[in-house]
């Protein structure tokens, strides 16, 4: 993969012959003209424009394409008159011999998108007459300003192409991650401008909120990234945008100011992999691809192999061997996918077979540790679904061996990327909420029928699941009230029912008491028998509360900290102020896909690992302790958990399981 780098010049100087100084001290060939000697392209004279040509070519500087100004003026202006300049700059287009025009959508035009992208369809097929193209730039102002609606131009303006500017996006309030990954496979082109979401302080690649670094590691195709830094006020600059320069870099000169943009953004594409070469940079192991294996081919395996690889969202991998100890699930597979894959119906098999570096276990659950233990002593990469298994001791001998692996392991906890989720750990781990005081999570909208157990004789049971809501439902609650908090209780005293709403032997309702070391409590209610029912996580803390519901996160903030108000203040029942508080997220959800993207990127070194995969004994140790209080009459139980008195009870209750037909577990 290769990205070719070009650049904005006359940010260096507007002196042509400084500039092509400027850009041979870079090792950059290619410009985006945009003024020479404070003149636009737009004004240029054809004889103007012919000397300039000359005179780049004659010192091997291509003219990648001219970065107008068109569509920067209002919406009601004349446009036939309008279409005279546009003309005039398709003429000089052809003189510098370019193929391409950068274009915006024109001011004051929010109201008025039938006009725009009627503007825009005449201009591009103006050009198109020409063999020209159009490029469309995301900018403040104006109608593509935002993410909606540049999805709304690409859609409705035939043949129109696509830069993406990560700070133009950032400085109208866009979300980055959203941006990216909603139009990465639609741009044609990048431009390199970085800025600080909080200060909006202009900054080198990199150093800001643009995520170029994360651009860089999606993209798996050749492109350009034109350096437009504005890190310093250039001749032409409020001709560009009337508003204030923030930026806390200090340059003596214009092109020092380039040159600190250039080295970022060289040093970024380095550190992605990247090897400078003359005029691009060329990615060392763009060929590497992890290969993939999925085990267990129910919904879940199943829903990887056809809405994730084969729709071609896992990034730099490929789906080639699949797993079920049943026939008819390959010959289903088989008969749904055009993948070309390898089949087995032993997962040693399959590993053995050498076909994979990694594998995604989606299989019963007492079997998911038998499996990943297997793989990582063959050195290969996991994935484990959840739960990391039904009991802590087969979690930890697993764990154990991960260690002593060269291969690398992770959990599916793709909760962990819910931007909500993210955001209240990330609160919390700042101070926002102060000391934390309780934490409560009614989780009671798993609402479950009597044809859902039905469906298989291994639901709902001792001896084919291990338990019941706890271990089917709720294994992502119990790892994100410990991610979130990054607490684990040191007592659970629990109230379980089995076959309250259901006829069935497991539990189906759970009211749990939680107990931390800084003597904070806690509230885990869950059940698959209520309907409405409710999703609330609340964490409350000194300085306030965080709620977590309908994916919406709001802070109730305290102006003073309760315990400072409650010892000092000289009222009886006075409160302190509260502030309520809507909390912006980076509205970023990647789920599953998330996972396995990370996963892939960080077997390529490209990303670090987003979940550890030892982690995923934390929830099966409150999973475990809830469900052995309940077994024990509500008894409090210390974390970690007995696991020897943990394993005796599930074997009871597995050996008096209602359903005979199912095997008797294998216990470690």
């Amino acid at each position: 993969m290769k990205i070719t780098l070009s650049a904005f010049i006359d940010e260096a100087s507007p002196n042509i012959y400084k500039q092509i100084e400027v850009l041979k001290k870079n090792n950059i060939n290619n410009i985006e003209l945009r003024s020479i000697d404070g003149k636009n392209v737009l004004d240029f004279s054809i004889e103007e424009a012919k000397k300039y040509y000359e005179i780049y070519k004659e010192n091997g500087i291509n003219v990648y394409s001219l970065g107008s100004p068109i569509g920067k003026v209002d919406i009601d202006c004349d446009f036939n008159e309008y279409k005279t300049k546009f003309l005039h700059l398709l003429e000089i287009a052809k003189i510098f011999n370019t193929s391409r025009i950068r274009i915006f959508s024109f001011f004051k035009a929010y109201d008025k998108k039938d006009m725009v992208f009627t503007y825009l369809n005449e201009l591009v097929n103006l050009a198109k007459k020409e063999n020209i193209e159009l490029f469309h730039e995301n900018e403040k102002d104006i109608y593509g300003d935002v993410l909606s609606r540049v999805e709304e131009i690409i859609n409705n303006v035939k043949g129109i192409k696509v830069i993406y500017d990560p700070a133009n996006f950032i400085q109208v309030g866009e979300e980055s991650f959203l941006t990216i990954d909603s139009l990465i496979n639609k741009v044609d082109y990048f431009h390199i401008k970085d800025v600080k979401k909080d200060s909006g302080e202009i900054v080198p690649a990199g150093e800001g909120d643009g995520n170029i670094e994360r651009i860089i590691n999606l993209l798996d195709r050749d492109i350009v990234f034109s350096l437009e830094p504005h890190l310093k006020i250039f001749e032409g600059y409020n001709n560009i945008d009337n508003s204030e320069l923030k930026n806390k870099y200090i340059f003596s000169s214009n092109e020092e100011a380039f040159d600190v943009a250039s080295n970022h953004l060289k040093n970024l594409l380095c550190k992605c992999g990247f090897k400078e070469k003359e005029g691009y940079f060329e990615k060392e192991n763009s060929s590497k691809r992890i290969k993939y294996g999925i085990i267990g081919l129910g919904n879940q395996g199943t829903n990887y192999a056809l809405n994730l690889f084969e729709k071609g969202l896992i990034k730099n991998s490929d789906l080639v061997a699949m797993c079920d100890i049943d026939q008819a699930k390959i010959d289903l597979m088989k008969s749904k996918t055009h993948l070309n894959v390898c089949y087995f119906l032993d997962y040693k098999e399959l590993i053995d077979s050498k076909l994979c570096d990694a594998i995604l276990i989606e299989t019963p659950h007492y079997i998911h540790p038998e499996i990943a233990k297997y793989a990582l002593t063959h050195n290969v990469n996991v994935i484990l679904d959840k739960p990391a298994g039904v009991y802590t001791k087969q979690v930890r001998i697993m764990n154990e061996i991960a260690a002593k692996s060269d291969a690398k392991f992770t959990m599916m906890f793709n909760q962990r990327t819910n931007c909500v989720y993210r955001k209240m750990k990330e609160m919390i781990k700042n101070g926002d909420i102060g000391e934390f005081v309780r934490v409560t999570w009614i989780i009671t909208d798993w609402f479950r029928t009597k044809h859902y157990y039905d469906t298989g004789k291994w639901r709902a049971t001792y001896r084919g699941e291990g338990g019941g809501v706890l271990i089917n439902q709720c294994p992502h609650q119990l790892d994100l009230i410990q991610w979130v908090l990054d607490k684990t209780p040191s007592f659970v005293t629990s109230f379980v029912q089995f076959g309250k709403y259901h006829d069935i032997e497991v539990e189906d309702e759970v009211t749990a008491f939680l107990e931390y070391d800084n003597n904070a409590t806690g509230v885990f209610i869950t059940t698959t028998g209520e309907a409405p029912g409710t999703n609330r996580l609340e964490i409350s803390g000194t300085k306030g509360k965080l709620i977590c519901e309908n994916d919406k996160l709001i802070f109730y903030k305290n102006l003073i900290d309760s315990q400072e108000f409650l010892l000092n203040s000289n009222e009886s029942f006075a409160k302190p102020e509260v502030e309520i508080i809507e909390i912006e997220t980076d509205k970023k959800n990647e789920q599953h896909k998330g996972i396995i993207n990370n996963f892939t990127s960080y077997l390529l070194n490209e990303e670090p690992l987003f979940v550890d995969g030892k982690e995923g004994i934390k929830g099966v140790e409150l999973m475990n302790a809830i469900e052995l209080s309940g077994w024990l009459n509500s008894k409090r139980i210390s974390i970690p958990v007995d696991e020897e008195l943990y394993i005796k009870e599930l074997r009871k209750h597995c050996k008096n399981s209602k359903n005979k037909d199912l095997k008797m577990p294998r216990f470690e």
